[in-house]
C-alpha cells in the first residue's frame, strides 16, 4: 500500500480544501509567532553579541536565513 502525497487533493471537497487551508494557515501563523519569540528572546539575552554578532548576521550565518 502506498501512502498518498500531502500534495494530491484532487479527490478532497470544495469544504475539506478550504478547512485544510486555513488550519496550515493557523498553525504556520503560530509557528511564525513562536520563531519570533525565541528571536526576541535571543536578543534580550544578548546571545548573538556574545558571540560577537548581531542579531542579523546570527540569523544569516547560524540559523541559515536569508536575508529576504
Amino acid at each position: 500500500m502506498t501512502e498518498r502525497g500531502f500534495w494530491m487533493l484532487n479527490d478532497v471537497s470544495d469544504d475539506g480544501l478550504e478547512q485544510g487551508l486555513q488550519a496550515l494557515l493557523r498553525s504556520g501563523a503560530a509557528t511564525e509567532a513562536r520563531i519570533v519569540a525565541h528571536l526576541a528572546e535571543l536578543d534580550a539575552r544578548q546571545l548573538p553579541l556574545l558571540r560577537g554578532q548581531s542579531l542579523w548576521d546570527y540569523c544569516l550565518s547560524r540559523l541559515g536565513l536569508s536575508e529576504s
